[in-house]
Protein backbone atom coordinates (compact mmCIF):
# COMPACT_ATOMS: atom_id res chain seq x y z
CA UNK A 1 0.00 0.00 0.00
CA UNK A 2 2.80 2.40 0.93
CA UNK A 3 4.59 1.54 -2.32
CA UNK A 4 1.46 2.36 -4.35
CA UNK A 5 1.05 5.71 -2.56
CA UNK A 6 4.69 6.53 -3.21
CA UNK A 7 4.27 5.86 -6.96
CA UNK A 8 1.16 8.06 -7.11
CA UNK A 9 2.98 10.86 -5.30
CA UNK A 10 5.99 10.53 -7.62
CA UNK A 11 3.73 10.72 -10.66
CA UNK A 12 2.08 13.89 -9.34
CA UNK A 13 5.49 15.47 -8.71
CA UNK A 14 6.62 14.67 -12.27
CA UNK A 15 3.42 16.10 -13.74
CA UNK A 16 3.81 19.23 -11.65
CA UNK A 17 7.36 19.60 -12.92
CA UNK A 18 6.24 19.32 -16.53
CA UNK A 19 3.52 21.90 -15.94
CA UNK A 20 6.03 24.24 -14.32
CA UNK A 21 8.24 23.98 -17.41
CA UNK A 22 5.26 24.58 -19.66
CA UNK A 23 2.60 26.42 -17.63
CA UNK A 24 0.01 26.38 -20.39
CA UNK A 25 0.29 22.63 -20.69
CA UNK A 26 0.62 23.08 -24.47
CA UNK A 27 3.18 21.46 -26.73
CA UNK A 28 5.77 23.46 -28.66
CA UNK A 29 3.65 22.97 -31.79
CA UNK A 30 1.01 25.18 -30.17
CA UNK A 31 3.35 28.15 -29.93
CA UNK A 32 1.95 31.46 -31.12
CA UNK A 33 3.67 33.18 -34.03
CA UNK A 34 2.80 36.24 -36.07
CA UNK A 35 2.32 35.58 -39.77
CA UNK A 36 1.63 37.90 -42.69
CA UNK A 37 1.56 37.89 -46.49
CA UNK A 38 1.73 40.81 -48.92
CA UNK A 39 2.72 41.75 -52.45
CA UNK A 40 4.04 44.67 -54.48
CA UNK A 41 3.19 45.12 -58.17
CA UNK A 42 5.00 47.15 -60.80
CA UNK A 43 4.20 47.70 -64.49
CA UNK A 44 6.42 48.75 -67.38
CA UNK A 45 5.62 49.58 -70.99
CA UNK A 46 7.73 49.95 -74.13
CA UNK A 47 6.47 50.89 -77.59
CA UNK A 48 6.90 48.78 -80.71
CA UNK A 49 9.14 49.92 -83.58
CA UNK A 50 8.28 49.37 -87.25
CA UNK A 51 10.29 49.46 -90.45
CA UNK A 52 13.74 48.00 -91.06
CA UNK A 53 14.57 48.09 -87.35
CA UNK A 54 11.30 46.46 -86.32
CA UNK A 55 11.09 45.56 -82.66
CA UNK A 56 8.18 44.34 -80.59
CA UNK A 57 6.82 46.49 -77.81
CA UNK A 58 6.04 45.04 -74.40
CA UNK A 59 3.77 45.41 -71.40
CA UNK A 60 5.26 43.71 -68.33
CA UNK A 61 3.90 43.01 -64.86
CA UNK A 62 6.11 42.15 -61.88
CA UNK A 63 4.41 40.88 -58.73
CA UNK A 64 6.82 40.40 -55.83
CA UNK A 65 5.35 38.79 -52.74
CA UNK A 66 6.54 37.90 -49.26
CA UNK A 67 5.46 35.56 -46.48
CA UNK A 68 6.80 36.41 -43.03
CA UNK A 69 6.66 34.46 -39.77
CA UNK A 70 7.74 36.25 -36.60
CA UNK A 71 8.50 35.01 -33.10
CA UNK A 72 7.81 38.23 -31.26
CA UNK A 73 9.82 40.72 -33.32
CA UNK A 74 12.31 38.15 -34.64
CA UNK A 75 12.06 36.69 -38.13
CA UNK A 76 11.91 32.88 -38.10
CA UNK A 77 10.98 32.70 -41.79
CA UNK A 78 10.82 35.21 -44.62
CA UNK A 79 10.10 33.88 -48.10
CA UNK A 80 10.04 35.75 -51.40
CA UNK A 81 9.11 35.14 -55.02
CA UNK A 82 8.35 37.19 -58.13
CA UNK A 83 5.85 36.46 -60.89
CA UNK A 84 7.18 38.28 -63.95
CA UNK A 85 4.97 38.15 -67.03
CA UNK A 86 4.69 40.10 -70.27
CA UNK A 87 2.69 40.50 -73.45
CA UNK A 88 4.45 41.58 -76.65
CA UNK A 89 3.03 43.31 -79.72
CA UNK A 90 4.22 44.69 -83.05
CA UNK A 91 4.03 48.16 -84.58
CA UNK A 92 0.43 47.56 -85.70
CA UNK A 93 -0.72 46.78 -82.17
CA UNK A 94 -1.04 43.07 -82.93
CA UNK A 95 -0.30 40.74 -80.02
CA UNK A 96 2.68 38.51 -80.83
CA UNK A 97 3.20 36.81 -77.45
CA UNK A 98 1.05 36.51 -74.31
CA UNK A 99 1.95 33.17 -72.70
CA UNK A 100 2.24 33.35 -68.89
CA UNK A 101 5.25 31.89 -67.10
CA UNK A 102 5.90 30.31 -63.74
CA UNK A 103 7.63 32.43 -61.10
CA UNK A 104 11.32 33.29 -61.05
CA UNK A 105 11.85 30.87 -58.19
CA UNK A 106 10.15 28.07 -60.13
CA UNK A 107 12.13 28.83 -63.30
CA UNK A 108 15.40 28.13 -61.48
CA UNK A 109 18.20 28.05 -64.12
CA UNK A 110 15.56 28.71 -66.76
CA UNK A 111 15.47 32.34 -65.66
CA UNK A 112 18.94 32.74 -67.13
CA UNK A 113 20.48 35.30 -64.79
CA UNK A 114 23.69 33.41 -64.11
CA UNK A 115 24.52 33.17 -67.81
CA UNK A 116 24.33 36.97 -68.11
CA UNK A 117 25.97 38.04 -64.84
CA UNK A 118 28.34 35.14 -64.29
CA UNK A 119 27.13 34.99 -60.70
CA UNK A 120 24.39 33.21 -58.81
CA UNK A 121 20.99 32.46 -60.34
CA UNK A 122 17.97 34.43 -59.17
CA UNK A 123 16.56 31.60 -57.05
CA UNK A 124 19.97 31.07 -55.43
CA UNK A 125 20.18 34.74 -54.50
CA UNK A 126 16.67 34.61 -53.04
CA UNK A 127 17.60 31.55 -50.96
CA UNK A 128 20.57 33.53 -49.61
CA UNK A 129 18.32 36.52 -48.87
CA UNK A 130 15.77 34.36 -47.06
CA UNK A 131 18.52 32.77 -44.94
CA UNK A 132 20.05 36.19 -44.23
CA UNK A 133 16.75 37.47 -42.80
CA UNK A 134 16.34 34.72 -40.19
CA UNK A 135 17.23 35.79 -36.67
CA UNK A 136 16.92 39.50 -37.38
CA UNK A 137 14.06 41.72 -36.38
CA UNK A 138 12.06 43.05 -39.30
CA UNK A 139 13.36 46.53 -38.51
CA UNK A 140 16.95 45.29 -38.69
CA UNK A 141 16.30 43.54 -41.99
CA UNK A 142 14.69 46.63 -43.52
CA UNK A 143 17.58 48.80 -42.28
CA UNK A 144 20.21 46.76 -44.13
CA UNK A 145 22.34 49.32 -46.02
CA UNK A 146 21.75 49.78 -49.75
CA UNK A 147 22.92 51.97 -52.59
CA UNK A 148 21.47 52.73 -56.01
CA UNK A 149 22.70 50.15 -58.51
CA UNK A 150 23.31 50.33 -62.25
CA UNK A 151 19.63 49.76 -63.05
CA UNK A 152 18.55 52.66 -60.85
CA UNK A 153 17.19 50.52 -58.01
CA UNK A 154 18.56 49.83 -54.50
CA UNK A 155 21.03 46.96 -54.10
CA UNK A 156 22.57 45.71 -50.88
CA UNK A 157 26.03 46.74 -49.76
CA UNK A 158 28.10 45.00 -47.12
CA UNK A 159 28.60 41.26 -46.66
CA UNK A 160 25.23 40.19 -48.10
CA UNK A 161 26.10 41.87 -51.42
CA UNK A 162 28.39 38.95 -52.30
CA UNK A 163 25.34 36.64 -52.35
CA UNK A 164 22.53 39.03 -53.30
CA UNK A 165 23.28 41.45 -56.13
CA UNK A 166 19.73 41.84 -57.49
CA UNK A 167 17.58 44.93 -56.96
CA UNK A 168 15.89 44.66 -53.57
CA UNK A 169 13.43 47.55 -53.34
CA UNK A 170 10.38 45.40 -54.11
CA UNK A 171 11.49 42.73 -51.62
CA UNK A 172 11.97 45.26 -48.84
CA UNK A 173 8.58 46.83 -49.55
CA UNK A 174 6.82 43.45 -49.68
CA UNK A 175 8.49 42.35 -46.43
CA UNK A 176 7.45 45.59 -44.71
CA UNK A 177 3.85 45.18 -45.89
CA UNK A 178 3.79 41.52 -44.81
CA UNK A 179 5.05 42.51 -41.36
CA UNK A 180 2.38 45.19 -41.07
CA UNK A 181 -0.30 42.64 -42.02
CA UNK A 182 0.97 39.96 -39.62
CA UNK A 183 -1.49 38.51 -37.10
CA UNK A 184 -1.01 36.14 -34.19
CA UNK A 185 -1.74 32.50 -34.98
CA UNK A 186 -1.37 29.57 -32.59
CA UNK A 187 -0.04 26.17 -33.59
CA UNK A 188 1.89 26.92 -36.80
CA UNK A 189 4.10 24.00 -37.75
CA UNK A 190 4.69 24.74 -41.45
CA UNK A 191 3.77 27.34 -44.05
CA UNK A 192 3.98 27.98 -47.77
CA UNK A 193 2.93 30.25 -50.60
CA UNK A 194 2.57 30.13 -54.39
CA UNK A 195 0.95 31.87 -57.35
CA UNK A 196 -0.49 31.27 -60.81
CA UNK A 197 -0.70 33.93 -63.54
CA UNK A 198 -3.09 34.26 -66.47
CA UNK A 199 -2.98 36.86 -69.25
CA UNK A 200 -5.89 38.13 -71.32
CA UNK A 201 -4.81 40.11 -74.40
CA UNK A 202 -6.45 41.52 -77.52
CA UNK A 203 -4.87 43.22 -80.53
CA UNK A 204 -5.68 46.74 -81.66
CA UNK A 205 -7.92 47.13 -84.69
CA UNK A 206 -8.15 49.84 -87.36
CA UNK A 207 -10.92 51.28 -89.50
CA UNK A 208 -14.00 53.31 -88.68
CA UNK A 209 -14.69 51.21 -85.60
CA UNK A 210 -11.08 50.67 -84.63
CA UNK A 211 -10.33 49.85 -81.01
CA UNK A 212 -7.25 49.89 -78.84
CA UNK A 213 -5.72 46.59 -77.86
CA UNK A 214 -5.69 45.66 -74.20
CA UNK A 215 -3.80 43.41 -71.81
CA UNK A 216 -4.92 42.20 -68.37
CA UNK A 217 -2.61 40.33 -66.02
CA UNK A 218 -4.04 38.25 -63.16
CA UNK A 219 -1.60 36.82 -60.63
CA UNK A 220 -3.57 34.75 -58.11
CA UNK A 221 -1.69 34.22 -54.84
CA UNK A 222 -2.21 31.82 -51.96
CA UNK A 223 -0.42 31.58 -48.62
CA UNK A 224 -1.25 28.96 -46.00
CA UNK A 225 -0.02 27.92 -42.55
CA UNK A 226 -0.54 24.40 -41.15
CA UNK A 227 -0.49 22.79 -37.72
CA UNK A 228 1.35 19.57 -36.89
CA UNK A 229 -1.59 17.52 -38.18
CA UNK A 230 -1.67 19.28 -41.54
CA UNK A 231 -4.75 21.36 -40.77
CA UNK A 232 -4.82 24.91 -42.12
CA UNK A 233 -4.62 27.41 -39.25
CA UNK A 234 -4.26 30.57 -41.35
CA UNK A 235 -4.92 31.47 -44.98
CA UNK A 236 -4.42 34.47 -47.22
CA UNK A 237 -5.68 34.71 -50.80
CA UNK A 238 -5.34 37.68 -53.13
CA UNK A 239 -5.10 38.61 -56.81
CA UNK A 240 -2.77 41.18 -58.33
CA UNK A 241 -4.89 42.19 -61.30
CA UNK A 242 -3.48 44.84 -63.62
CA UNK A 243 -6.10 45.70 -66.21
CA UNK A 244 -6.71 48.58 -68.64
CA UNK A 245 -3.20 48.33 -70.10
CA UNK A 246 -3.69 49.57 -73.67
CA UNK A 247 -2.01 49.31 -77.07
CA UNK A 248 -2.74 51.55 -80.05
CA UNK A 249 -2.80 50.46 -83.70
CA UNK A 250 0.56 52.25 -84.00
CA UNK A 251 2.13 50.03 -81.32
CA UNK A 252 2.13 52.60 -78.51
CA UNK A 253 1.58 51.09 -75.06
CA UNK A 254 0.19 52.64 -71.89
CA UNK A 255 0.36 50.82 -68.56
CA UNK A 256 -2.27 51.22 -65.86
CA UNK A 257 -1.00 52.98 -62.74
CA UNK A 258 -3.48 51.49 -60.23
CA UNK A 259 -1.38 48.63 -58.91
CA UNK A 260 -3.39 47.70 -55.82
CA UNK A 261 -4.44 44.07 -55.40
CA UNK A 262 -8.11 43.11 -55.29
CA UNK A 263 -7.96 42.88 -51.49
CA UNK A 264 -6.25 46.27 -51.27
CA UNK A 265 -8.85 47.95 -53.49
CA UNK A 266 -11.59 47.08 -50.99
CA UNK A 267 -14.79 48.80 -52.16
CA UNK A 268 -13.00 50.49 -55.08
CA UNK A 269 -12.94 47.18 -56.94
CA UNK A 270 -16.67 47.62 -57.53
CA UNK A 271 -17.86 44.01 -57.47
CA UNK A 272 -20.72 44.34 -54.96
CA UNK A 273 -23.19 45.87 -57.40
CA UNK A 274 -22.70 43.07 -59.94
CA UNK A 275 -22.21 40.20 -57.47
CA UNK A 276 -25.03 37.65 -57.17
CA UNK A 277 -24.47 37.67 -53.41
CA UNK A 278 -23.96 41.44 -53.14
CA UNK A 279 -20.46 41.19 -51.65
CA UNK A 280 -17.24 42.94 -52.64
CA UNK A 281 -14.21 40.90 -53.71
CA UNK A 282 -12.31 41.61 -50.49
CA UNK A 283 -15.31 40.46 -48.41
CA UNK A 284 -15.44 37.23 -50.38
CA UNK A 285 -11.66 36.91 -50.03
CA UNK A 286 -11.94 37.21 -46.25
CA UNK A 287 -14.70 34.57 -46.25
CA UNK A 288 -12.49 32.28 -48.34
CA UNK A 289 -9.60 32.73 -45.87
CA UNK A 290 -11.89 31.78 -42.98
CA UNK A 291 -13.39 28.83 -44.88
CA UNK A 292 -9.96 27.26 -45.46
CA UNK A 293 -9.08 27.21 -41.74
CA UNK A 294 -9.60 23.84 -40.04
CA UNK A 295 -9.28 21.81 -43.25
CA UNK A 296 -6.31 19.93 -44.62
CA UNK A 297 -5.08 21.20 -47.96
CA UNK A 298 -6.56 18.16 -49.70
CA UNK A 299 -9.92 18.74 -48.03
CA UNK A 300 -9.87 22.38 -49.07
CA UNK A 301 -8.94 21.53 -52.66
CA UNK A 302 -11.75 18.95 -52.76
CA UNK A 303 -14.40 21.59 -52.03
CA UNK A 304 -17.23 21.04 -54.55
CA UNK A 305 -17.28 23.37 -57.56
CA UNK A 306 -19.06 23.80 -60.85
CA UNK A 307 -18.33 25.84 -63.96
CA UNK A 308 -19.80 29.32 -63.53
CA UNK A 309 -21.13 31.80 -66.05
CA UNK A 310 -17.63 33.10 -66.82
CA UNK A 311 -16.41 29.59 -67.67
CA UNK A 312 -14.34 29.15 -64.51
CA UNK A 313 -14.94 27.04 -61.37
CA UNK A 314 -17.11 28.52 -58.62
CA UNK A 315 -17.96 26.97 -55.27
CA UNK A 316 -21.21 25.12 -54.68
CA UNK A 317 -22.72 24.23 -51.30
CA UNK A 318 -22.83 26.40 -48.18
CA UNK A 319 -19.68 28.41 -48.99
CA UNK A 320 -21.30 29.66 -52.22
CA UNK A 321 -23.44 32.08 -50.19
CA UNK A 322 -20.23 33.85 -49.08
CA UNK A 323 -17.86 33.19 -52.02
CA UNK A 324 -19.26 33.46 -55.53
CA UNK A 325 -16.05 34.57 -57.30
CA UNK A 326 -14.20 32.31 -59.73
CA UNK A 327 -11.80 30.18 -57.69
CA UNK A 328 -10.00 28.08 -60.31
CA UNK A 329 -6.69 29.99 -60.22
CA UNK A 330 -6.86 30.45 -56.43
CA UNK A 331 -7.27 26.69 -55.94
CA UNK A 332 -4.46 26.01 -58.41
CA UNK A 333 -2.17 28.39 -56.52
CA UNK A 334 -3.10 26.67 -53.24
CA UNK A 335 -2.36 23.24 -54.75
CA UNK A 336 1.15 24.38 -55.69
CA UNK A 337 1.89 25.09 -52.03
CA UNK A 338 2.43 21.34 -51.54
CA UNK A 339 5.78 21.81 -53.29
CA UNK A 340 6.68 25.02 -51.44
CA UNK A 341 5.99 24.29 -47.77
CA UNK A 342 8.67 24.93 -45.16
CA UNK A 343 8.85 23.84 -41.54
CA UNK A 344 8.55 26.63 -38.99
CA UNK A 345 10.90 26.20 -36.06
Amino acid sequence: MMKKLFLVALTLVLLAGLTACNPSGSSTSEKTYKIGFASVTSMSASDAVGGEEAKDGQLQQNVTYALIVLDGDTIVYLGFDTAQNSAKFDATGTITSDTPKVTKKELKEGYGMAAVTGGLEWYEQIAALEEFAVGKTLAEFLAEPTEIGEEGHPVFTGDIASSVSISVDAFLEAAEKAGAAAVEVKGISSAGFASITSISASSATTGDEGTAGSVTFNTSMAALAFDKDGKIVWASFDVAQTSRNTITAEGVATANTDLRTKMEKQGDYGMAAASPIGKEWYEQGEALNAYAVGKTLDEFLASPTEIGEEGSPVFTGDIASSVSISVGDLLEAAAKIKSFTVEIK
